[in-house]
């Protein structure tokens, strides 16, 4: 396997503090038969302690924007400016419920990110949402880490 091919089997990160929502995302994914393990977090700094040390090269981290103790934007700034885990180019994606257009202007203006998305009500919805994640995330060329 290449490398390329090895960066698309890494796990799927979830951060989402609503426990009902990792058991629906849970079930979608299962019904997709997504190959790529997934970890589920509630807190972001739980999320950035793994990234930060793990050898795993995550396929695709998606982040609630309102979570505990940390918003998800300000989660994606520690990502950021970690040159590790920036130089990784990890897919991350904000999905949540609710939002504001300041939030998202801010997510796309100050972060490296590469989508938000509306939390979808109704689970057919939720289901080609992540279909539609995980197919372009399979597709698309994957920058290879540098070495320290």
């Amino acid at each position: 396997m290449n490398l390329s091919e090895s960066l698309k089997n890494g796990p799927i990160i979830i951060i989402e503090d609503d426990q009902d929502d990792h058991f629906l995302m849970e079930n979608v994914f299962t019904e997709l038969q997504t190959r790529n393990q997934r970890l589920y977090f509630t807190k972001g700094i739980d999320a950035l302690q793994y990234l930060q040390t793990t050898d795993q090269i995550p396929f695709l981290i998606i982040c609630d924007l309102m979570l505990p103790q940390q918003s998800g934007i300000d989660l994606k700034k520690q990502i950021d400016q970690d040159p590790i885990l920036r130089q990784r180019s990890i897919p991350f994606v904000f999905m949540s419920t609710s939002f504001r257009k300041e939030l998202v202007s801010k997510a796309y203006l100050e972060l490296t990110i590469q989508g938000v998305f509306q939390k979808p009500n109704d689970y057919d919805q939720l289901k080609r949402t992540l279909d539609l994640l995980i197919g372009y995330w399979s597709v698309c060329e994957h920058p290879e880490p540098m070495h320290n």
